[in-house]
């Protein structure tokens, strides 16, 4: 079973703000995950913590709820995962590479710094697949 996505918590910081990845597996025609439905988007604007949907290679970000800049001071457009030089911490990149391709078959749990405004900030960061279809 392949997974169609991967999903990812994270806190940062003293004041525990919450980030939900979703690293998603699409398809030709669809993703797994209703993104442009309102009542999808609805729900994530209105949690405190951020949901961001990545594809499988990590090579951007196919949604991000509006707390999103709050925590990475970023655009999501501006975010490739497959390129962290700059975003995360040169010490942790490796590792966090590590941890979100070893996501796609089992679950994880893992720390990591990002670089925000000119300073460091931690990242705690859980994941699990979530089982999909046979591509």
């Amino acid at each position: 079973m392949i997974p169609s996505a991967i999903i990812l918590s994270a806190a940062i910081g003293a004041s525990l703000m919450l980030v939900s990845i979703v690293l998603v597996r699409l398809t030709r025609r669809s993703s797994t995950l209703p993104l442009d439905n309102p009542e999808f988007q609805d729900f994530a604007g209105s949690l405190s913590m951020t949901i961001i949907v990545i594809p499988a290679d990590l090579s951007g970000i196919l949604y991000a709820s509006p707390g999103f800049r709050g925590i990475f001071d970023m655009d999501p457009s501006e975010v490739d995962f497959r390129r962290l030089k700059g975003f995360i911490h040169e010490d942790d990149a490796e590792s966090l590479e590590s941890a979100l391709q070893a996501g796609r078959s089992s679950s994880f749990e893992i720390e990591f710094r990002i670089l925000r405004k000119g300073e460091t900030h931690w990242i705690h960061m859980r994941g699990f697949p979530v089982p999909g279809k046979r591509a």
